[in-house]
């Protein structure tokens, strides 16, 4: 071989090396290369589920801490409290919360470069962090939230949202349209309905105390009551102040109420020495349900209004001071004309 085909073929296979060291065909084309990236951020964590004890989720200033509690102290919520209220955790919440976490997916990275992190809004301190602890503290999942995006009309009638993320310990950025913003705020996080097990047709009776302005009543669901004072056929009587046959509707709409009661917010832990009746107003009215097939009443009192169209709550049996709002209220405030004919 002459040395100018010498130098020809040196020249040809440190080309050919070139190409096989950046196309790597043997690991497949682009698009099977692209797909085999795409996967779980977090991979292992439906197995480590039963193994974590804290999880926390902040954003700026605000921060919710979900910890799972000593076994002796666990009471309802299934051992988990949102500790910035001091209040049982809804445990369907975090369960969706912990899924929608395993289900990211690391398909569209935009960039490895950790000095972009603030263009994105996933640099320390920004954007909204969840971190998952386990019992021995390490830390299972730490993803940061950061922009958002908003692409085109999808369909004509939905927008497509997206943001960026990355896992705090990776340089890695990556866009994600599927992913799940978990609320910031300790509120969102409570168990806040507090008869949520209880169905309508088991309340058979609702009594209000009016301490204020004498609304008193107490209301019976009956299968036979005969005709309210309009002529409709009815299930609910009234045995106080009057004995008369109430509205249908009355009835129905003040036992929808109560079931679906959910407090805007937790104050605090109640006083049990009674410092409570002067700093909240109880009671102001307090409203007794009588439960099919229970042989305990559900008892709560209203006291006086708190701020941002909410008013003072606490229930029997349960160590804290809630509020609720005013438009719940005036549903539960019914005066006894209203209960007996329809304006």
């Amino acid at each position: 071989m002459s040395a100018r085909n010498w130098k020809l073929f040196l020249v040809a296979v440190v080309a050919w090396s070139l190409y096989l060291g950046i196309t790597q065909p043997w690991q497949g084309d682009a698009h099977a290369r692209t797909s085999a990236q795409i996967g779980a951020l977090y991979p292992e964590l439906p197995d480590q589920i039963d193994g974590i004890a804290k999880i926390v989720i902040l954003e700026g200033e605000d921060r919710t801490t979900l910890r799972l509690i000593a076994q002796e102290d666990r009471r309802i919520g299934r051992g988990w409290m949102v500790e910035e209220k001091n209040f049982p955790l809804d445990y369907a919440r975090l369960t969706k919360m912990l899924e929608n976490l395993a289900a990211i997916q690391t398909s569209d990275v935009v960039s490895v470069n950790p000095d972009k992190h603030e263009v994105y809004g996933v640099a320390e301190g920004q954007g909204r962090r969840v971190q998952v602890f386990s019992e021995d503290n390490r830390i299972l999942v730490d993803w940061i939230a950061g922009s958002m995006r908003q692409q085109d009309i999808q369909g004509g009638d939905k927008p497509v949202l997206e943001f960026y993320m990355r896992d705090a310990r990776s340089d890695r950025v990556y866009l994600s349209g599927d992913a799940v913003l978990p609320a910031v705020d300790p509120v969102d996080w409570c168990e806040v309905s507090l008869m949520k097990d209880v169905g309508i047709d088991r309340v058979i009776w609702v009594e209000r105390k009016d301490f204020q302005s004498g609304e008193s009543w107490r209301v019976e669901r009956r299968e036979q009551s005969g005709l309210s004072q309009d002529g409709e056929a009815t299930g609910w009587f009234m045995t106080a102040p009057q004995k008369l046959p109430a509205m249908a509707f009355a009835g129905d709409s003040m036992a929808t109420s109560i079931v679906g009661i959910e407090v805007a917010d937790i104050i605090g832990p109640a006083d049990p020495n009674g410092s409570d009746e002067v700093r909240y107003g109880f009671p102001q009215d307090r409203f007794t349900v009588g439960i099919e097939g229970s042989q305990f009443h559900f008892i709560f009192e209203l006291g006086k209004p708190a701020v941002d169209g909410q008013r003072f709550m606490r229930v029997k049996d349960l160590p804290y001071i809630f509020t609720l709002s005013d438009s719940v209220v005036s549903q539960l405030r019914q005066p006894v004309g209203r209960m007996l004919q329809d304006d």
